[in-house]
């Protein structure tokens, strides 16, 4: 029974066999006879073409299953505009950065927005100076009374030597080389300081000198070595060694040109840095700075180019001139000809017409007067301008408002929450130069103290030698933000810090103050107000003496209601005198 059952059903049909080019049936061939005469060599083959198979299929899947990622799946109108660079950050940087540079600074010379962006940020960054607070603390080895006379020591140091000038030729004081530096980093990505020793009136000899960037650039002899690269010399165990300075700018021209190259080391023979890079990498492995601008650049010079359009076309509109059509004046018809076919320019020799107001241009009896009317933007300039803006500010990390110089519209909320965004690019890219470079000139400046003389009776070489560290800590303050709504904000900062949720830190961080130099001044100031005012009752209790007066109480303060109240005794007893005089009135009337 099953055998017949078995019988009726149908049988299933193979899948056509895959045919096979002829290349492979003639490959199959050879390997057939190869394993037949030499097995081992056959072999082989056959398990090379297996993995070939193998490989292609595997592509073949690849190929099917796509992109995991929007951004990348293949796209005809988008894959055209990615550059699709595959080179280090090192490389790509070695290969532009020239001309990055050229562009940026061409960009800080002659357009608006980007000088303005530059401007603020040395403003924010800056400002009037970023100003050092020497912080020597009372230790075991150091009492109160001496950690206070070294830190005011320090001070005064620092203001000297500020004072006579800090950079080679002694002009420029430390405000003013901080400005420079924060203006170069903001224009080249990176500030280049050479800390050396010049002759000085101030209170020590070191000099800061900013130089170029472009200074520092390999030379032809070192192209090939592995070793340096845009113009850093490495050790083996890739550490900084130090930076070929060339002697003169690469535009120099005259007779102070020059190809030739200094090396600077890192640091000195005493461990103190000689040269210094301050510059925030964007990359892992990035050895010189990027731009700032350089993502917003072509976006700062369509901008650019959009104004000179639009005033272009506003000239062109304005231009008002007279055209005059000449006709003919009779004559011969063929003389006439001639004297058109000899003298009239063909369209080769006309010249082009300048569009200027009041132009006079003629034209013959059979030429078109064509009215120039230049299309404008009209309402949208205004906004498109703005969304610029914004596109440029977002890039630069950097407050729209401050960039465009437009406050039109802002509130209290909306200003303070563009500002707040704002101080956190500036105190970032600010701790930037305080950490790599003003931090490593102060320790600079505590040494040359110290072995100079000017800290002698405070600070011990021997004692400076064993702890550096004690008498070299400090902080660097910036200048105060300021207040959008002083009384929004103060009120606010005195809730937050009586609710004990800010410190008075904080609160004086804003202002770019330390709280205890605030505290010990406010202090200073209650202490002088109580001396003057004592001073002054005692002169006025003298001149009181003299014209036969009763003394002048001191005053005093109560607290009526909540509010204070300054009273003298004086008054006290005057009111005493009025009581009883109103008490002795119902006496003296039932007599």
């Amino acid at each position: 029974m099953i055998p017949l059952l078995m019988w009726g059903k149908k049988r299933r049909k193979r899948p056509p066999a895959e045919k096979k080019r002829w290349s492979e049936r003639l490959g199959a061939t050879i390997d057939t006879l190869a394993a037949d005469l030499a097995p081992a060599w056959g072999n082989k083959r056959q398990s090379c073409r297996h993995r070939r198979r193998m490989m292609e299929k595997q592509i073949s899947l690849l190929d099917k299953m796509g992109s995991h990622w929007p951004g990348v799946t293949e796209s005809s109108l988008r894959d055209n505009r990615y550059i699709g660079s595959q080179v280090s950050p090192d490389g790509a940087i070695e290969d532009d950065l020239e001309e990055l540079r050229e562009r940026c600074v061409e960009l800080y010379r002659g357009n608006t927005v980007a000088h303005s962006a530059v401007e603020g940020r040395v403003a924010n960054e800056v400002g009037t100076g970023i100003t050092c607070q020497p912080r020597v603390r009372e230790s075991e080895s150091i009492s109160k009374e001496r950690a206070a006379a070294i830190n005011d020591k320090l001070k005064e140091v620092c203001k000297r030597w500020s004072d006579h000038g800090v950079d080679k030729r002694r002009r420029l004081s430390l405000p003013a080389i901080q400005r420079l530096i924060c203006r170069t980093y903001a224009i080249y990505g990176e500030a280049f300081l050479i800390l050396g020793q010049a002759s000085f009136r101030g209170s020590i000899g070191l000099t800061i000198d900013v130089i170029s960037p472009e200074r520092v650039e390999t030379p032809p002899e070192f192209m090939t070595d592995p070793q340096v690269r845009m113009g850093i010399r490495y050790s083996e165990n890739d550490d900084i060694i130090g930076y070929y300075v060339r002697y003169t700018h690469p535009h120099e021209d005259g007779v102070r040109y020059s190809t030739d190259y200094e090396f600077v080391k890192r640091f000195d023979e005493t461990g103190h840095a000689r040269m210094i890079h301050i510059f925030d990498p964007m990359f892992p492995e990035q050895s010189r700075g990027i731009p700032w601008m350089a993502t917003a650049m072509n976006r700062l010079k369509d901008l650019d180019d959009f104004f000179e359009a639009e005033l272009i076309a506003k000239q062109i509109e304005a231009a008002f001139g007279l055209i005059f059509k000449h006709g003919e004046r009779g004559g011969d018809p063929y003389d006439y000809a001639l004297g058109a076919t000899s003298n009239r320019p063909t369209s080769n020799e006309m010249k082009e017409q300048d569009v200027h107001p009041g132009f006079i241009h003629h034209t013959y009896d059979d030429s078109d007067v064509v009215t120039v009317d230049p299309q404008r933007p009209g309402s949208t300039f205004v906004p498109f301008v703005s969304s610029s803006q914004r596109t440029i500010s977002g890039a630069l990390a950097y407050p729209y408002e401050l960039l465009a110089k437009d406050y039109k519209g802002v509130t209290f909320s909306s200003g303070r929450l563009s500002m707040l965004d704002g101080w956190m690019s500036f105190s970032m890219r600010q701790s930037v130069i305080i950490e790599q470079g003003l931090q490593p000139v102060y320790r600079r400046v505590v040494n040359d103290a110290v072995f100079i003389g000017e800290m002698d009776g405070l600070i011990d070489i021997v004692e400076y030698l064993e702890q550096p560290h004690i008498f070299e800590r400090h902080k660097w303050t910036g200048q105060g933000k300021g207040f959008i709504d002083p009384d929004k904000e103060v009120r606010a900062h005195v809730r937050a810090n009586e609710g004990g949720i800010e410190t008075k830190s904080t609160i004086y961080g804003e202002k770019g103050e330390d709280w205890e130099d605030a505290e010990e001044q406010l202090d200073a100031e209650e202490r002088k107000k109580t001396e003057l005012r004592m001073d002054r009752e005692v002169w006025e209790n003298e001149e009181r003496e003299k014209r036969g007066l009763p003394p002048l109480k001191r005053t005093y303060t109560e607290n009526i209601g909540g509010a204070s109240k300054e009273s003298t005794d004086l008054d006290a007893e005057t009111d005493a005198e009025t009581e009883p005089a109103d008490a002795e009135e119902p006496a003296g009337a039932g007599a």
